[in-house]
């Protein structure tokens, strides 16, 4: 079985005035919000509770469009402010991102002469590592050669006080 919907109460069914009209809707509106007022009949003005309220929300909502209207055109005001300002960062984005390719590509340049630098250091390392090497084998050749030279001075000497003397062995014999 089906049951019986409640139907729904009215948060205030009317609001009575004493004598004439002296508040706005809005004035009215929120002494209903706030439960000043309530009661059943709407003596001056005739209006029911639903229609205040639905014209306070008009009103309430008109203001809000206002001031959102007000924000709204402050922001518009503040837009070319605004894009200046995003189109100068970017200026300063673009002009960092070419100075920062700038700086990649000297980095690069660098970075290769530095390899060729090392490359050559390399070679003039090895160069003189053999020149060292080649040095060191002359110097002893040199010395074994003076050694030998030394040596057959000795020997020219020798043989030349052999031939002296025998020489003078041969003048005393005859």
């Amino acid at each position: 079985m089906a049951r019986p919907r409640r139907r729904k109460q009215p948060l205030v069914s009317e609001i009575e005035f004493a004598g004439e009209r002296t508040e706005s809707p809005e004035e009215g509106l929120d002494r209903a919000k706030k439960g000043w007022v309530q009661c059943n009949t709407c003596v001056a003005v005739g209006f029911s509770c639903k229609k205040k309220f639905a014209w306070s929300l008009v009103y309430d909502r008109d203001k809000q469009i206002h001031e959102e209207t007000a924000r709204i055109k402050k922001y518009e005001e503040r837009i070319p402010n605004c894009q200046a300002k995003d189109d100068q960062e970017i200026a300063k984005v673009a002009d960092l991102q070419d100075c920062l390719d700038k700086k990649k590509a000297q980095s690069a340049i660098m970075m290769e002469s530095s390899s060729k630098a090392r490359k050559r250091m390399s070679e003039l390392e090895q160069k003189l590592y053999l020149a060292n090497k080649e040095r060191i084998e002359l110097e002893q050749e040199y010395r074994h050669r003076q050694n030998n030279a030394v040596k057959m001075g000795k020997r020219i000497k020798l043989l030349e006080q052999q031939i002296s003397d025998t020489s003078e062995q041969q003048i005393k014999d005859t």
